[in-house]
């Protein structure tokens, strides 16, 4: 039988107490009609789930009393940063989904020559983010940046060792690539938008340390590759 489990931050989470808000609250206890002292189950985004019998109500939120926690294991053996060229909403929001299934530590949309131009709704991110992870029993939210110039994004993650962009003509695999980084958990992975990145901005990565590698023979759509690349790391460590 399928549980339910509702998102409650960390900000919200007092010694053995936990407010449930927002959507969340909505579905618990407008949509599945929970009530005071049902036991619910609940998590922070960051690995911690904990059991807790719903207490006080008000119109907006209720008070949560926890009567146990455990913490969930990682199941992606490495930090990943996803960086993408800021691309369609529909296509943007099956990263979101797919990479927060996946387990990616933190997305990134960057603002590139061949970015889409749009706006970014963060809070709706966040939701498909919340949506994948209970669906995937991850339990691990990544962090959903807000868009940045590349410039400065490759600024600053100069400093992690292991950087890789796609390019479609290298012939070097990720595999190959993560090979130099032996022992190195944290991953740098950066995307161009549909039209891809232009030659000088990989030029740009290139010179602050990125790897260059093909993530697949055949070209992909921004999407897709996204998800395949990050598989494919997941498979190198495991």
């Amino acid at each position: 039988m399928h549980q339910f489990i509702f998102y409650v931050p960390s900000n919200k989470i007092t010694d053995d107490i936990a407010i449930l808000e927002g959507d969340e609250f909505r579905h618990c206890i407008q949509v599945l009609r929970k009530k005071a002292g049902e036991e619910i189950a609940l998590f922070n985004g960051q690995g911690d789930i904990y059991t807790a019998r719903i207490g006080g109500l008000t119109k907006n939120s209720c008070e949560c009393r926890i009567t146990s926690r455990k913490k969930a294991e990682r199941q992606m053996p490495a930090d990943i940063i996803l960086a993408v060229g800021l691309i369609k909403s529909k296509a943007l929001n099956l990263i979101i989904r797919e990479a927060s299934a996946l387990g990616v530590t933190q997305f990134v949309p960057l603002l590139t020559k061949h970015s889409v131009k749009q706006g970014f709704n963060s809070e709706r991110m966040r939701k498909i983010a919340i949506e994948s992870v209970k669906q995937s029993s991850n339990f691990y939210l990544p962090e959903i940046c807000q868009p940045i110039e590349l410039k400065n994004w490759l600024d600053s993650v100069a400093s992690v060792p292991a950087k890789l962009v796609a390019e479609q003509e290298n012939s070097m695999s990720i595999k190959s690539a993560l090979n130099r980084y032996a022992g190195d958990k944290k991953v740098v992975l950066l995307i161009g938008p549909e039209g891809g990145l232009h030659s000088e901005e990989i030029e740009s990565a290139v010179a602050k340390g990125f790897i260059p590698v093909n993530i697949h023979s055949n070209r992909l759509r921004t999407e897709l590759a996204a998800i395949v690349a990050v598989t494919s790391i997941f498979a190198h460590f495991n």
